[in-house]
């Protein structure tokens, strides 16, 4: 059994974590799948063949895939409040979180495992954007 992501293919609609609603505008998680491999050996009878044919030729293998979970998605309402909220956060325990960082290093890791895994990167202003870089500096100089 091998399990597998597939981003080639796109999301099906499923509940917003949030509202509940049905969405698939931003994925936060994707589903897994698994690759199934099916032998078809010849000599054996097919659903509607009349008589067996046997051949020396190797046997066909196809790959089928099964969903195992279902993706995690946030629909675009929920998603750009709980940006708005975190860039609020930023902001205001910005200031904090460089005079000291060693202290607050829980909080800024958790900040930015947050920040990655809702994907808030998408249409940054500048100013968003640098902050994000200097917590992050601030963190790497502590931790180094």
């Amino acid at each position: 059994m091998k399990v597998i992501e597939r981003p080639e293919l796109k999301t099906i609609a499923v509940g917003c974590v949030v509202c509940g609603k049905k969405t698939r505008s931003h994925v936060l998680e994707r589903p897994d799948y698994e690759e199934i491999d099916i032998v078809i050996e010849d000599g054996h009878l097919e659903e509607y063949q009349g008589r067996s044919t046997q051949t020396d030729e190797k046997p066909e293998i196809y790959t089928t895939y099964e969903r195992l979970t279902d993706p995690v998605c946030m629909c675009h309402g929920c998603w750009v409040a709980k940006k708005e909220t975190a860039v609020k956060t930023l902001m205001s325990k910005k200031g904090n979180w460089l005079e000291s960082p060693g202290t607050n290093m829980k909080r800024i890791n958790v900040f930015l495992e947050s920040w990655l895994y809702y994907n808030f990167n998408k249409g940054l202003e500048p100013d968003i954007k640098a902050s994000i870089k200097e917590v992050r500096m601030a963190l790497k100089g502590e931790v180094q």
